[in-house]
């Protein structure tokens, strides 16, 4: 039974069959936005509950943050900018106007930390080692400190997220959130350091490196949060699915409520992250993230000759969530590496595949989510006042291309990401943070 993309009613009971396995569906439901609006969303204790946010079926709106399409990849996704336009945190401007002037002059020369993270256990399984050995470059100026006075370094039992005068995530904390982050070894003496310095020091035991070679400094720098998963190091479909499968069985086997994906070029705003889970119920269907297309996605139906199909999905660029309950149904297309057949039979990439699982065979909506965002968005018009209402932000330097948010706490040759500048609007009582 096709979608229906304005939330009218819908069968009560379906049976979806893909490479020979049938699931059996309840109702969907239809899609909705969040984001770039004030107050409170509605209450969101179920999939049949998602009054208050306004019909967002159409393509309008989606600003484009299409990524990653591998050699023979179906999906089609090209190069698409945009910006948002969010009102938001005017103390955020003041404060970083302070900092800004107190910034010149500031020495990092602070000692790396070892062993100060201890490494939570998803399963044997899910830890796998390998006999390809890279070392890490020297630890960058910023890295290793351990919390300054009135930092947080979120645990397992914490109650909430909180930062010296940052703000405090309601609700729950991040303790039952599996965070991953894909990356590659040619990546881990460049784009980890600004990670591992800034965001990663909140949630430690939560986040999860996928690599795919071993790296005994990483391992160690992380408290052990890595997992080889002993795929290619390439960025074409085969690798990327390879690690999205990895990632789906890790978390799986570690009981967690939520997993939330992310690459090695996203800064995290855990706080934000931790109220945007907190307004939904992990026991219901939820699929959080950002379209990267304006339209939905169509691609050939290789089960129906001639006849298209077509989906969304969240681009895994800017980051995407699922809640267990979804998780679960998604087994018998992705789990024990059955998420590699299902790419494979599509010739789609990682995060077109989850959308392709979600969207298509289960008929559970993409909750589109603003507050995401790749490094195919334009960052320099998301406005200084408006970053720390964000969930995740990106950069990327190319040669003569740049494409960083517009703060500059740090100059440009300390903080080409703006991750350091970024985390010290966010959470100033960071030790490396000018005072």
């Amino acid at each position: 039974m096709a979608a229906d993309r304005h939330g009218s009613a819908r069968g009560a009971l379906q049976v979806v069959c893909a490479l020979g396995i049938c699931v059996f569906l309840g109702p969907a439901a239809a899609r909705v936005r969040v984001g770039g609006t004030s107050g409170a969303p509605s209450d969101r204790s179920g999939p049949d509950n998602r009054s208050g946010l306004g019909d967002r079926s159409g393509p309008d709106n989606r600003s484009g943050l299409g990524d990653r399409s591998g050699p023979g990849d179906r999906s089609g996704l090209g190069d698409r900018s945009g910006s948002g336009d969010r009102s938001g945190l005017g103390d955020l401007t003041r404060r970083l106007s302070r900092m800004s002037r107190s910034a010149e002059g500031v020495g990092f020369t602070r000692p790396l930390e070892e062993g100060r993270i201890m490494a939570a256990s998803v399963g044997e399984a899910a830890m796998s080692s390998g006999a390809t050995t890279t070392k890490s470059s020297s630890p960058s100026p910023f890295s290793g400190r351990p919390a300054a006075s009135g930092e947080h370094l979120a645990t397992s039992d914490d109650p909430m997220v909180t930062s010296g005068d940052s703000l405090a995530a309601p609700g729950d904390c991040l303790s039952d959130v599996f965070i991953s982050v894909k990356t590659s070894g040619q990546f881990h003496a460049t784009r980890l350091p600004p990670i591992l310095d800034t965001w990663f020091s909140r949630v430690p035991t939560q986040t999860w490196f996928f690599t795919d070679q071993e790296d005994p400094e990483l391992r160690q720098r992380t408290g052990g949060q890595v997992i080889n998963t002993h795929c290619p190091s390439s960025h074409d479909r085969d690798a990327l699915c390879c690690k999205m499968a990895a990632e789906y069985d890790a978390f799986m086997a570690s009981g967690k409520k939520w997993f939330c994906h992310f690459d090695d070029d996203n800064y995290v705003n855990t706080d934000q992250l931790a109220r945007l889970l907190g307004e939904y119920d992990a026991r219901h269907d939820w699929y959080l993230g950002r379209n990267s297309v304006h339209v939905l996605l169509q691609i050939m139906d290789d089960d129906r000759r001639g006849e298209r199909i077509s989906f969304w999905f969240g681009t895994g660029g800017a980051g995407f969530c699922w809640s267990r309950a979804l998780a679960l149904k998604m087994s018998p297309f992705a789990g024990g590496g059955r998420f590699m057949r299902v790419a494979e039979k599509n010739r789609l990439p990682d995060d077109v595949t989850v959308g392709y699982i979600v969207e298509h065979l289960l008929k559970v909506p993409l909750t589109v989510v603003d507050l995401f965002h790749s490094h195919l968005e334009e960052m320099k018009f998301i406005r200084s006042e408006e970053l720390g209402e964000q969930i995740s932000l990106s950069y990327a330097n190319d040669g003569d291309t740049e494409n960083v948010i517009n703060l500059e706490i740090f100059n440009k040759q300390k903080d080409p990401t703006r991750f350091y500048s970024l985390h010290c609007l966010l959470h100033p009582s960071t030790s490396f943070c000018p005072r």
